[in-house]
């Protein structure tokens, strides 16, 4: 009886080592999805008392990143996290300490250029800075929520990267989520967003000068049911184009809010609207 068992258990124990990885699905936003609605697909092991994801995307197979887990449900993030955007190859890293971001979290463009810098304490949010960049790479705006002494921070930068303007604002930050899984967007994504704005310059076609050649960078708070408020130019402050995004803003339709955990959060947005010059 003794023997029977001996086989028994270690036919279940080669069992197990030659099944096939667990295969999961993703969106862009690493949220588990269906198949048919995925981008990414990753299979799953255990490496040091993690369950590991390594991910890919589907179109392409290029690495998508690596995931940690608590276990195999992947309902709770732990553990180191890095994630490769197709969109301009941009780069995430942090830590997950049960479910919650922790510490300080990178994202980088491909060329090494940081896009965001937010530290986290247990899921909390410290502070945060943005970057953001002129179309021939040199920084253009870096912006700082200081979320503990609720202020606002505004620098801008000259292309030759002198400092030419500096805003402070005190800021409410109450339920502000700076760890959304999905971020909030203009109904009909950012074709829907090209085609009302495009529409609304239009309109005031008659009103732009050569000064409104350029991106206004326009900030504003979006809360759970898509309703907009505090809606401010960080870039060309003053000129038509701007005051034809404000009121584009203002006027125009509930977004999508943004999602973190399965439930809609109050984030903020940075939406840029560009003017080109057709001449040039």
């Amino acid at each position: 009886m003794k023997y029977l068992y001996t086989l028994l258990l270690l036919h279940f124990c080669l069992g197990g080592f030659s099944q096939t990885p667990a295969t999961f699905y993703f969106d862009m936003y690493m949220n588990v999805v269906q198949k048919h609605d995925a981008i990414i697909f990753g299979t799953g092991e255990w490496k040091d008392s993690l369950y590991a994801v390594i991910c890919h995307y589907i179109k392409g197979h290029k690495p998508a990143g690596i995931f940690h887990y608590t276990d195999a449900t992947l309902s709770i993030r732990q553990g180191p996290y890095e994630y490769d955007g197709e969109y301009e190859g941009i780069q995430t890293k942090g830590m997950y300490s049960k479910g919650d971001r922790d510490g300080l979290w990178l994202t980088r463009y491909g060329d090494g250029r940081l896009d965001d810098s937010t530290f986290f304490d247990k899921g909390t949010a410290i502070t945060s800075v943005h970057y953001y960049y002129y179309p021939d790479k040199h920084l253009e705006l870096l912006t700082e929520d200081d979320v503990i002494d609720r202020k606002f921070y505004a620098l801008g930068y000259t292309k030759g990267g002198q400092l030419f303007s500096v805003d402070s604002t005190e800021e409410d930050y109450t339920n502000v989520s700076f760890a959304e899984d999905t971020v909030a967007q203009f109904p009909g994504g950012p074709a829907g967003w090209t085609r009302y704005i495009t529409r609304q310059i239009q309109a005031h076609i008659d009103e732009l000068t050569d000064k409104d050649y350029g991106t206004v960078l326009l900030r504003f708070f979006i809360d759970t049911s898509g309703n907009i408020s505090n809606v401010r130019a960080l870039t060309m402050g003053g000129s038509v184009l701007a005051a034809i995004g404000i009121e584009a803003v203002q006027k125009g339709p509930a977004w999508i809010p943004a999602r973190q955990k399965g439930k809609n959060v109050k984030a903020f947005r940075i939406q840029p609207i560009t003017l080109t010059n057709p001449d040039k």
